[in-house]
């Protein structure tokens, strides 16, 4: 960290309107008591509605920790576009497109990247229709709202009695549910920092299902670096990097994937991911040698140097 970075005067926008508001306000406060800590001007403002509060307009830098609806989706970055605000992240039109799983599953097919096959349920869709759908992917299946994160709403179907429920929990948080193969194996959490590939991180959650009570609440075992061979890490972050690349990402990012012995698969990307304790880009990080205040002003570097038009780095991480 530089001199010219502690000057900087940062607000740590968190909370928002959508299901992951708590969420978002957890990250929230681990950010900026990360950047307080060094005793520069950070400011934390829990955003309650769709507007942007005056004293924005004051920052150098807003560090979004927004988790999902208004953070995720784009909202938030066009507003701060249209009122010059930097902000660290991902662009609007990319962090739309990546929270819209169907859509990035299609943008990712199409760039020849592995991706679970699915369709997409909309609310008031004919149940039997989709039933048929569903047999053709074969159980089990996941579904999950299409443009949320934080497993919100995420239900295992392997019966097809389930199916009903399933939907019922995913359109309580979007009008789209996605309708998803069930893919076997390690699940892994790919991190990025400004393109370049942090350690993988293993995720072993008890139940043997990852949904949000066990990515929060239960006792899920994480192992940084993976047990993979050095062919199936190889391959995960070329996929995560392939991803990157494909949705237009930018600063930091995760990406989420199940290895086996036969390849990866790519699930889904997290613009915004989380900085809860339990979280999974920080402990990348921190294998990497980036403890979580290093790990946040790295993040504010990136930020500021892509804001200069500077495009190296002086740090580099170990993967």
């Amino acid at each position: 960290m530089t001199n010219h970075l502690t000057s900087l005067k940062i607000a740590v926008l968190c909370g928002g309107v959508g299901a992951e508001r708590d969420i978002s306000l957890i990250s929230g406060d681990a950010v900026f008591q990360a950047l307080a800590s060094s005793g520069s001007d950070i400011v934390k403002i829990d955003l309650t509605d769709r507007r942007l509060p005056p004293q924005l307009g004051a920052v150098d830098l807003a560090f979004l920790t927004l988790h999902g609806e208004f953070g995720e989706d784009g909202e938030a970055q066009k507003l701060l576009d249209q009122a010059g605000i930097f902000y660290t992240g991902s662009g609007a039109d990319a962090s739309a497109l990546a929270l819209d799983k169907f859509a990035a599953k299609e943008r990712l097919r199409a760039a020849g990247v592995p991706v679970a096959d699915g369709f997409l349920a909309r609310r008031g869709a004919d149940l039997a229709t989709i039933a048929r759908q569903m047999r053709d992917l074969a159980l089990p299946v996941v579904v999950k709202p299409n443009a949320r994160g934080s497993s919100v709403g995420v239900t295992m179907v392997r019966d097809g009695d389930e199916l009903a429920a399933a939907l019922a929990k995913a359109w309580q948080f979007d009008d789209a549910a996605l309708v998803e193969k069930f893919i076997g194996g390690v699940e892994i959490a790919a991190g990025l920092l400004d393109g370049e590939p942090l350690p993988l991180v293993e995720i072993v959650p008890a139940s043997g299902f990852y949904d949000y009570q066990a990515k929060y609440f239960a006792e899920t075992e994480y192992r940084c670096p993976a047990r993979l061979s050095a062919t199936q890490t190889a391959r995960a972050q070329t996929y995560a990097a392939q991803t990157w690349h494909a949705l237009g990402l930018r600063d930091f990012a995760r990406i989420d994937l199940i290895c086996d012995n036969h390849g990866a698969t790519v699930l889904e990307a997290n613009t915004l991911p989380g900085f809860t304790p339990h979280s999974l880009l920080p402990k990348a990080a921190a294998v990497a040698g980036l403890d979580f205040p290093a790990l946040c002003w790295r993040i504010v570097e990136i930020a500021r140097r892509r804001q200069s038009g500077v495009e190296s780095l002086e740090l580099k991480v170990e993967s």
